[in-house]
């Protein structure tokens, strides 16, 4: 992990609309793994974060560093699932996820209608895909 990191915050939101509070919480999942991501993986000294709304009714989220970069489809058979849950839930808020090279460094872009709300819900595609460890598929974690 890096000894200093030099993290920036560019939030723009829309106050006036409201979402829904669980596709709130996978926002914050993708944001979370994504910051993750680039602070375990890519060896970055800066970091950018934004979060914004847009005239169009879009949410757009990026998570940009300046590491040593990301090939998503070099890690499909690594065995990570962090990628995989990231675009899972991207599709439960009727959005998607990106992932490109920059350079230097990586970008991970979110982009879903706003306000937020689990827009595949009754597709049958589970906001929270992955179960805790030692936790079978679909049971509850009492939370």
């Amino acid at each position: 992990l890096p000894t200093s990191l030099d993290v920036r915050w560019s939030l723009q939101l829309d106050q006036n609309e409201r979402s829904e509070p669980r596709a709130v919480l996978q926002t914050m999942r993708i944001l979370q793994e994504a910051i993750s991501n680039a602070i375990k993986h890519s060896g970055c000294r800066h970091l950018l974060v934004s979060v914004a709304t847009t005239a169009d009714h879009r949410l757009r989220v990026s998570v940009r560093d300046d590491g040593v970069g990301f090939d998503p489809e070099a890690e499909t058979g690594r065995g990570g699932r962090g990628l995989g849950n990231m675009q899972r839930r991207a599709a439960a808020l009727g959005g998607q996820l990106m992932v490109t090279a920059a350079e230097p460094g990586a970008e991970v872009r979110l982009e879903a209608p706003w306000p937020l709300t689990l827009a595949n819900r009754e597709r049958g595609v589970r906001a929270d895909p992955v179960p805790l460890p030692g936790q079978a598929p679909g049971s509850s974690n009492g939370h």
